[in-house]
């Protein structure tokens, strides 16, 4: 709808999978041990801190250096798979050993709308989302370079999730 508007340039920011996603899995790991997801365990993905995306945005903003209709992907300081960040958020909680599991997307929605109190539609967009992830379609267009890597890798974001973990 903006690059509809006559004379307005934009600035489409495209940023991959946030590190505060992995958040929501505290009460897993606190429940049962672990951490989980349908997000197959080898898939190897672009993830990023919010942070981040803020301070890329506010360096924009302040230059306006952008003409036109634009768009930047945003893809962090690395690709990972969420056993790698399992392992970083781990030992950082005191947990070396906790492991990934990677649930079928039925018992994750099952989870989400029976444990979690989430809505059918939210647990299937969810896993709708997931599924193209999987298939390495999510980001399949965006280019790593300078500037679409950002600063944050899971080793720092491993201080956020700590201090979440233990509130």
């Amino acid at each position: 709808m903006f690059n509809q508007v006559e004379g307005l340039n934009t600035l489409h920011l495209r940023p991959s999978y946030f590190m505060e996603n992995t958040l929501g899995m505290v009460g897993l790991i606190k429940q049962a041990g672990i951490m989980g997801s349908p997000i197959k365990a080898d898939l190897s993905f672009p993830v990023i801190a919010t942070k981040d995306i803020a301070a890329y945005a506010s360096k924009r903003l302040l230059a306006l250096d952008f003409n036109g209709h634009n768009v930047q992907d945003l893809l962090g300081s690395r690709e990972v798979t969420y056993p790698e960040m399992t392992k970083v958020y781990g030992a950082a909680i005191g947990k070396p050993d906790l492991s990934y599991v990677e649930f079928a997307p039925a018992d994750f929605k099952h989870a989400m709308v029976n444990q979690m109190g989430s809505s059918e539609s939210v647990a299937d967009n969810l896993n709708e989302f997931i599924k193209v992830m999987n298939e390495g379609k999510a980001m399949a267009n965006a280019k790593r370079d300078k500037e679409s890597t950002t600063p944050t890798g899971i080793e720092e974001f491993a201080h956020t999730f700590q201090y979440v973990y233990n509130m």
